[in-house]
C-alpha cells in the first residue's frame, strides 16, 4: 500500500514511510545527547525500506519532506518529481512548495490533454470531457494558491497559515485518484467482457 493517508506521527507503530511511501512498521530509538533536552531526539527506522527518519520535539526534521505523504504512484514520473521537489522545500518555503504544486497539476493536464492550453482552459476541457465539478474545484484550488504564491501580495494568507500548503499536497493526490486511478480501476474491472458482448451492450 502506497501514498496512504496514514500520516507519520512520532512514536507511531506504523505509518506511510516518507522515504518509500509504504505503510510499514516503524522501529523507534531514543537518542541520548550530552546536551540536556526537554525531549530527546528520536530515530525511526522503516521496516520496509530500512530508511531512517529523525524526529525532534514531535516533528520530523530529516528527511525534509517531513510528514507530507508520498505522491500517488499513478501520477506520471515528471509530476511525481515536481511533487517531491515541493515536499523537499515545504518546511523552508511554503510559498515555493505551493508554486511547485501548481506546476505539478499543469504537468498533469499536459499529460492528459497535450500542450498549448492555459491551466484554466485545461480544466475546462477536462470538465467538458466529464470531469466532476468537485474535482475541477480541486484543480482550481491548487492553481489559485500556486498563483498567489508567486505574487508579491499574499491575498490567501500563506505566510500566516502555511498549513494551507499541506492541504494542496492532499488535493494533488485526490486529483490523481479521480482522473487516473479510478478510471484505470474501472477499466480493469470490466476488461474481462468479450468485445462482441461490449458491442451488443452498446446498442
Amino acid at each position: 500500500m502506497v501514498a496512504s493517508d496514514k500520516v507519520p506521527e512520532e512514536r507511531a507503530s506504523s505509518f506511510a514511510c516518507p522515504l518509500c511511501g509504504v505503510v510499514a512498521w516503524q522501529e523507534w530509538d531514543e537518542l541520548y545527547c550530552s546536551i540536556t533536552f526537554e525531549r530527546n531526539p528520536q530515530l525511526c527506522r522503516c521496516e520496509a525500506c530500512r530508511g531512517l527518519s529523525l524526529w525532534f520535539n514531535g516533528s520530523m526534521i530529516i528527511p525534509a519532506t517531513g510528514t507530507v505523504r508520498a505522491p500517488s504512484p499513478d501520477l506520471p514520473e515528471e509530476v511525481q518529481d515536481t511533487y517531491n521537489e515541493a515536499r523537499s522545500v515545504v518546511a523552508h518555503s511554503p510559498r515555493a512548495a505551493a508554486a511547485l504544486l501548481r506546476l505539478a497539476i499543469e504537468q498533469l493536464c499536459v499529460h492528459l490533454n497535450g500542450e498549448g492550453l492555459t491551466l484554466d482552459k485545461h480544466v475546462a476541457l477536462l470538465v467538458s470531457g466529464g470531469l466532476h465539478n468537485q474535482t475541477a474545484d480541486m484543480f482550481d484550488a491548487v492553481r489559485l494558491v500556486g498563483n498567489n504564491a508567486i505574487h508579491p501580495v499574499d491575498r490567501i494568507g500563506l505566510q500566516e497559515n502555511p498549513d494551507i500548503v499541506q492541504t494542496l499536497f492532499w488535493l494533488v493526490n485526490e486529483i490523481a485518484d479521480e482522473v487516473i486511478t479510478k478510471p484505470k480501476q474501472r477499466e480493469a474491472a470490466t476488461a474481462w467482457i468479450p468485445p462482441e458482448e461490449r458491442e451488443r451492450m452498446s446498442k
